[in-house]
């Protein structure tokens, strides 16, 4: 039996109902922020296109800021970017209902 994402009436906390998309058997791939090596300011297009390419892979899923420790260290807003920035660029691609 493959685990199921159970959504609440605001998931997202923005008041804003989310999809509910089911998880997968399969490989979840954790994901890492990307940065300007000029600037050291977050990179927004390197996310989208390594995510897009790991979607394209044929993983499971993908999970954001998942196990690679950086979370903790990027402000409540850049984390916030990061994961916008990915699930736009998956909701793009064709992989809106990639967890």
């Amino acid at each position: 039996m493959s685990p199921v994402a159970i959504a609440s009436p605001h998931p997202n906390g923005n008041g804003d109902a989310a999809p509910v998309r089911p998880l997968h058997r399969g490989i979840y791939v954790p994901t890492v922020a990307f940065f300007e090596p000029e600037t050291d300011e977050l990179d927004p297009k390197a996310t989208a296109r390594h995510a897009t390419r790991l979607a394209g892979s044929g993983i499971a899923g993908l999970a954001v800021q998942g196990s690679n420790g950086e979370a903790v260290h990027l402000l409540s807003h850049e984390r916030s970017l990061v994961t916008k920035t990915t699930r736009a660029a998956l909701d793009a691609a064709g992989h809106a209902d990639m967890p």
